[in-house]
């Protein structure tokens, strides 16, 4: 983990109280103004893109904060 700059913090480790479904149970951040613009323009370059490709059938966008397990790497990563 080091050498890709993460470490793990010995002291959030060692609490016996903290689980990994406590780290779940808070509600997601609120989108700020940014990333709710980010989100709308992604929606509008979809649209733009599938009128650019017609004959293809457009399926419903699956944005993801990393790779999918098992997939190959893409041009963007």
């Amino acid at each position: 983990l080091g050498r890709h700059g993460l470490v793990l913090r010995d002291d959030v480790l060692d609490d016996t109280t903290r689980t990994v479904l406590s780290g779940l149970e808070s509600k997601p951040p609120r989108r700020s103004q940014a990333t709710s613009k980010l989100h709308r323009t992604l929606d509008d370059l979809d649209v733009a893109l599938e009128r650019a490709r017609p004959g293809r059938k457009r399926e419903k966008s699956r944005r993801r904060s990393g790779p999918e397990a098992g997939s190959a790497p893409s041009a963007h990563s």
